[in-house]
Formats: C-alpha cells, sequence, structure tokens
C-alpha cells in the first residue's frame, strides 16, 4: 500500500498516541477475596499482549520513519529543510537587525556634545553622555528589505515543500499495512 508522506506524518502521530495509552505493568494488586492465581495468570497475559502491541507498533513506527526518511533524501525534501532552517535565522538576524536605531545626524550629535560641554560640573555622569546608532537608516531599510525578500524565498520553499509531501509516496510492506489496519491507523 502507497501512502503520501503527509499522510505518514499523521499515521506516525497516531502510532504516538496509541502507544502512549498501551500499558506495560508487570504487577498486580491482590487481596483476599479473588482468587491471586487467576489474576496473576489474566494480569499476565494482558502484560504479553500489550508488549506485543506495542512493539508491533515500534517496529510500523520506525519502519515508516525509515520509508520516510529514505523518501525525503530522494524527494530533496532534506535539502529543502535545510535552506529553510538558514533562511529562517538569516531572516531572523535581519528582522532584529531592521529594529536598531539609526544613526543621529551629525548636527544633532555636535549639538549634543556641544551640550554636554556647556553644561555644569554639578551634574552627575549619567548626564553627561548620550548614545547613538552607528547605522545609517538606509542601511537599516537595506536589512528590513532583506528579511522582507528572505520571507517570500522562505515561503516559497515552504509551499515546495508542502507539495512535495504530498506527492511523495513510500510503499508499506503488508505486515505493517496488517498492524496499522488491525489498529485502525490506515
Amino acid at each position: 500500500m502507497n501512502i503520501t508522506l503527509r499522510k505518514a506524518s499523521v499515521v506516525q502521530n497516531r502510532i504516538r498516541e496509541i502507544l502512549s495509552t498501551i500499558h506495560t505493568s508487570a504487577e498486580v494488586l491482590l487481596n483476599q477475596f479473588e482468587d491471586p492465581d487467576a489474576l496473576i495468570k489474566e494480569s499476565r497475559a494482558t502484560f504479553q499482549k500489550n508488549m506485543k502491541d506495542r512493539i508491533d507498533l515500534q517496529e510500523a513506527l520506525y519502519g515508516i520513519r525509515k520509508l520516510a526518511g529514505a523518501a525525503n533524501q530522494a524527494a530533496g525534501i532534506n535539502d529543502l529543510l535545510t535552506d529553510v532552517a538558514k533562511i529562517e535565522k538569516q531572516r531572523s538576524s535581519y528582522e532584529k537587525l531592521g529594529g536598531l536605531q539609526p544613526r543621529l545626524s551629525s548636527i544633532l550629535i555636535e549639538g549634543k556634545i556641544n551640550h554636554l560641554k556647556e553644561r555644569k560640573d554639578d551634574s552627575t555622569f549619567y548626564d553627561s553622555e548620550f548614545q547613538t546608532g552607528v547605522l545609517a537608516k538606509e542601511e537599516i531599510d537595506e536589512f528590513i528589505a532583506k528579511s522582507q525578500a528572505l520571507r517570500t524565498e522562505e515561503q516559497k520553499l515552504k509551499d515546495q515543500l508542502l507539495e512535495l509531501n504530498f506527492k511523495t509516496e513510500i510503499n508499506l510492506d503488508p505486515t505493517t499495512e496488517r498492524i496499522l489496519s488491525s489498529w485502525a491507523v490506515l
């Protein structure tokens, strides 16, 4: 049976959900009113069934993961994911740079420095300095434009990924198909 990578992702999530509900307790509470041998036998049988179910589902889960990994590589999805991650980091950096304060104008800097020089000596040290950015507004605007261009490029790559996830298929082996059908996952 063939399923798309998108469906494989949904199936893997469903298997994880099911696995989280299968308990493998190897203990039983006994009391004076019930047959201890019957309770132990029943709990042991439940434990063994649950262990078999867990192992089967884990085999299916990691079999699908292996097939999806190979399909991701063959379809170029791994490379696209790397490109998206790189672009996200670059875009984030440019967005931060786009939020910087620009350098004050030379006239304003000169005026502030003259104002500081003319102050009386009774002012505090804190009042004897000021801060300015070091980049021109045009440079900061370039960072903003670069961030927006990267956002567009990122979205194009994500659209390609989505398309590949819906087009690329993996072939489930009969055992995995049987296990997943028995759990109503397919």
